[in-house]
């Protein structure tokens, strides 16, 4: 009732339906994320002094998060997912709840890097979509470019379904592989173009405690080119205190990944500090935050090193 999903009825005394309370019948996707967020989320919550206690408070193994201790199983919250496909759909369907907002617009990436530029939209080169899902984001980036090719990489099951979803239009752009970002990049993967091959994490490090992000990264390695970039588009926490509700959510989102990944959102400072801890010659070039967006931020890296 504090937050107006109920009311009471002036009349007669009794809790009466909202507004609120009826887009929790009328809207799936807003039913899943609250019973997500109730029953998943906030009781494993209440469950990180205890993981904390036993494991210490720098564990980093998602087999070990609050949310594996609250459900009693020594599986990842994804790998539980998979094994309990209806709370795996309710997940999906949460997550679509979340990213309707106009804050999540992949329009505001054309607004935070210049995708266009010869640099990047040239005959030869490449995006490396890192863990892309069933590449919805280098389908949207390739409907805004003209020549740059896009391979997308993911778990076998993953890439199954995506080949059903590349769209007729962008097909002869769009590249899909198998693989999984704990090993390393081929170094085919730069010898078969001959233009700059550019490599794209989108939410992908918000999920992995700091040594296994740096794990990531370092896997990268074996494919890249002196000057090569790696583009990590994440939500950036502010280092000071801010009152702002929109800028205050990455913090509860620091909590949220805390509680299900033994992971967290990150500050400047923190990607400074986690680039140079995987190899001295990965180089912070720029941070920038979207215009419109606090959501979309994009951490550019450089590597100076030769090679691999």
């Amino acid at each position: 009732m504090s937050n107006s999903f109920f009311d009471e009825d002036p009349q007669t005394g009794r809790v009466r339906h909202t507004a609120y309370s009826r887009e929790l019948v009328t809207n799936k996707h807003l039913y899943d994320a609250v019973g997500f967020q109730i029953e998943d989320v906030a009781s494993a919550a209440l469950k990180l002094p205890a993981v904390w206690k036993k494991y210490g408070q720098d564990v980093g193994e998602q087999e070990r998060s609050a949310f594996s201790f609250s459900k009693g199983t020594d599986l990842s919250m994804y790998k539980y997912y998979s094994a309990n496909p209806g709370l795996g759909r309710r997940f999906g369907s949460a997550m679509q709840f979340y990213t309707s907002d106009a804050t999540w617009n992949l329009h505001h990436m054309l607004g935070i890097f210049d995708w266009t530029s010869d640099e990047f939209d040239k005959p030869g080169a490449l995006i490396v979509d890192v863990g892309g899902g069933h590449g919805q984001i280098s389908h949207f980036l390739a409907r805004n470019t003209k020549n740059v090719h896009f391979l997308v990489q993911d778990m076998e099951p993953v890439i199954e379904r995506a080949q059903k979803e590349v769209p007729e239009d962008i097909k002869d752009r769009i590249h899909l592989e198998v693989h999984d970002f704990f090993t390393p990049q081929s170094p085919v993967v730069s010898e078969k173009h001959a233009g700059p091959v550019t490599f794209f994490m989108r939410y992908i490090s918000h999920n992995w405690s700091d040594g296994y992000f740096i794990q990531i990264l370092n896997n990268l390695r074996p494919a890249l080119q002196p000057g090569s970039k790696v583009l990590i588009m994440e939500f950036i926490l502010d280092d000071f205190p801010n009152k702002d509700l929109t800028r205050r959510f990455g913090f509860q989102a620091d909590m949220v990944m805390a509680t299900l990944f033994n992971a967290l959102e990150r500050r400047a400072v923190d990607f400074e500090q986690l680039v140079k801890a995987a190899d001295s010659r990965f180089k912070v070039n720029s941070i920038r935050t979207a215009p419109g967006s606090t959501m979309t931020s994009i951490v550019e890296v450089v590597w100076n090193g030769d090679s691999r």
